[in-house]
């Protein structure tokens, strides 16, 4: 039992940090590119935000103009990577291929939910925060 804990334990953590690795190396670096060789660093157009920015955006609100853009980035594949992380420990708690597909796939929508949920909160708060400062 305490053997199977373990491993569980093991990977989620190696998914964690692989899966961040390949996220800041191949989506993060490239926004981060985009945006340095663009002479107006505030007119980044819409398109060409990732679709978990715009999600904050446009469905829970946040006024991500107010915060630093690579920050945003790195938080974002912070929660992008739990979620993955997250997602393939359950799936993986199972032990036939079809019963994890399955479970992957009905725990993929509340994870994400309530992942994105937490972090426009948390957004929102340190606009507010920072708004009281005078920062912004």
């Amino acid at each position: 039992m305490k053997e199977e804990v373990i491993k569980t334990i093991i990977l989620f953590i190696l998914t964690f940090i692989v899966v961040f690795i390949v996220y800041q190396v191949l989506y993060v670096n490239q926004y981060r590119a985009v945006i340095k060789n663009r002479k107006d660093k505030k007119a980044l157009n819409n398109k060409r935000k990732p679709v978990e920015i715009r999600l904050l955006q446009n469905y829970y609100k946040v006024d991500v103009s107010k915060l630093k853009y690579s920050s945003l980035l790195n938080k974002v594949a912070l929660v992008s990577s739990l979620d993955i992380s997250l997602i393939v420990t359950i799936a993986c708690i199972f032990d036939r291929g079809y019963l994890q597909i399955i479970v992957a796939f009905l725990v993929i929508a509340p994870v994400l939910y309530l992942s994105y949920l937490l972090l426009a909160i948390c957004l929102k708060h340190k606009i507010k925060r920072l708004e009281k400062k005078g920062r912004i």
